[in-house]
């Protein structure tokens, strides 16, 4: 609906009737007007249920009839139908027999002062009641004992109660990106899974090499034996399978050195005695001189003496045994001093022998 704007309206849209001594005309009923209120009247009757009738002039008449219930009257309210309902009195309210009326706040405070009823008591720990709500700023101090927390007012204690995390104190913490972790020198946040891989993939640790530090492949017993692989590091194992233990350890080959040094100065020794006059002859009397060839290396020729000759001897001293009691090795520097002693002996022997044959004037028939 709206008001008449056409020719010869007033500014605040309403009709005229025109002047004719002055010439001014009245106000024009336009289309437009006639058919907003012809839709508008149209509209009540419809909606009420009522079908348009040109013949039945009373169409809006009976429209308003049914929308305020005026045809029939509107039904008395009941527990089960919708209607009209009289307001009882305070004296209904306070009888409180009526079923038909409607009770009023002021017949309701009536009712409650006449039947004596006690407001109910302040809420406790102990005692159902009512409560008043906290303020956030109740509930952020935290000390308050008879007020209800509201969810707002949790959100604030909880927002104000819960600090920053430092490297002493337990807190929130944010976590920090991928380039943070990368970075490494964000000292509030903290390192997710991803970020950990992304700063572990930034600093790959590159190989190992005589100028630079870094990751290395661990050789096997066979490349450690060979001794060609310059990228690779040497386990115990390796080292074990390759090269001779500081004492022990038999080997099957030959062993090459500019010099073989045997611990013997007198300050590592101890009962120190010589060695008696014909024991080291008597000694060497039991040794067998032999040429050998070694199972493992069957192309050189040696020169020794058989381990198991040498035990029930003088000599079993210097005869190294597994352990199964078998005999493996020989101490030939021992050996070599023995025959270093004997050798003395002779000398001392064949001194004496020519002394004795110069005395008798016999040495120059036997000289050399």
């Amino acid at each position: 609906m709206y008001r008449i704007d056409g020719p010869g309206a007033t500014n605040d849209n309403k009709f005229t009737q025109g002047n004719p001594t002055t010439g001014t005309p009245a106000t024009q009923v336009t289309a437009d007007f006639m058919n907003a209120l012809q839709e508008e009247i149209a509209k009540v009757i419809e909606e009420s249920g009522i079908a348009l009738s040109k013949v039945d002039n009373g169409q809006l008449y009976a429209a308003l009839q049914l929308m305020i219930g005026m045809v029939g009257g509107v039904p008395d309210a009941t527990d089960v139908v919708k209607g009209k309902v009289e307001l009882a009195t305070n004296t209904e309210c306070t009888t409180g027999t009526d079923t038909t009326r409607a009770v009023t706040p002021a017949g309701l405070a009536a009712a409650i002062a006449a039947a004596g009823a006690a407001p109910p008591p302040d809420a406790s720990t102990t005692v159902k009641g009512i409560v008043e709500l906290a303020t956030n700023a109740e509930c952020t101090t935290g000390t308050d004992a008879v007020r209800a927390v509201t969810p707002a007012g949790l959100a604030a204690a909880i927002a104000a109660a819960v600090v920053a995390a430092t490297t002493t104190v337990a807190g929130k913490v944010e976590l920090a990106t991928n380039s943070e972790c990368t970075t490494g020198t964000d000292t509030v946040r903290a390192v997710t899974p991803a970020g950990l891989a992304a700063a572990i993939a930034a600093a790959a640790v590159g190989a190992a090499t005589t100028s630079v530090a870094g990751k290395v492949e661990l050789a096997t017993n066979a490349e450690t034996q060979t001794g060609s692989d310059t990228v690779r590091a040497v386990t115990p194992a390796g080292a074990a399978a390759t090269y001779a233990k500081k004492s022990g350890d038999t080997f099957t080959g030959a062993v090459n050195a500019p010099s073989f040094n045997t611990t013997s100065a007198r300050r590592y020794k101890t009962e120190i005695s010589g060695l008696p006059t014909s024991a080291a002859m008597d000694a060497i009397r039991h040794v067998e001189i032999i040429n050998y060839r070694l199972l493992d290396s069957p192309d050189r020729e040696h020169v020794g003496v058989i381990a198991e000759q040498l035990i029930g001897t003088p000599l079993e001293a210097f005869v190294n045994c597994n352990d199964d009691g078998d005999a493996e090795s020989v101490d030939y520097t021992s050996l070599f001093a023995i025959a270093l002693s004997a050798l003395q002996q002779a000398d001392a022997r064949l001194s004496a022998i020519e002394r004795r044959l110069a005395a008798g004037g016999l040495w120059g028939a036997f000289r050399l």
